[in-house]
């Protein structure tokens, strides 16, 4: 097995890499020496010695990133961010769930999360609860601004969809 600074080196992504990026990284590489580009031989044989050692690299690297607590002496919205910024939604919410405080930073958080899910309607509806918990936060008006507007855009676009197969009967057409 590999020292964690070997699995680095073969995704080649520096030591503090996000998961993003060794989840770019390995696919990068992967397209790259996949089996399946080389003919029988000794070419697709070392490719798939390639592929074994990018696979075990990219395993060891996401399951550490995954498993990795946010840097000691962080306090629990500090680390909210940090799950959030990391794409670790899920444990995001869980933390926010086991919260017993229902502060304004906490509605703020709990929005910013559900709108990295997509999930306009929901995170507006925390957005304004934090907005109206502290009205004199820039930062909370400019988020929640920005969830109305994809959630108007997403709503209006559904209803696009929606129409595209509607048609009218025959009486109500134009001459």
């Amino acid at each position: 097995m590999f020292a964690l600074n070997e699995y680095h080196r073969t995704l080649n992504v520096p030591e503090n890499a996000s998961e993003a990026e060794i989840r770019q990284a390995y696919r990068e590489l992967a397209r790259k020496w996949h089996p399946d580009r080389f003919q029988e031989g000794p070419e697709r044989a070392w490719a798939e010695k390639q592929m074994i050692d990018i696979n075990q690299a990219y395993n060891a690297l996401i399951n550490r990133c995954k498993a990795a607590p946010p840097p000691p002496g962080i306090e629990r919205f500090q680390e909210v961010r940090f799950l959030i910024e990391a794409g670790q939604l899920s444990r995001a919410r869980q933390l926010m769930c086991a919260m017993d405080e229902r502060s304004a930073e906490w509605n703020f958080h709990f929005g910013q999360m559900l709108l990295k899910r997509n999930d306009y309607e929901k995170a507006v509806v925390y957005l304004k609860i934090a907005v109206r918990q502290a009205p004199d936060n820039e930062t909370y008006k400019r988020l929640l601004t920005k969830a109305e507007a994809l959630n108007n855009k997403n709503r209006i676009g559904g209803v696009f969809k929606r129409l595209r197969g509607f048609h009218l009967p025959k009486k109500f057409k134009r001459p």
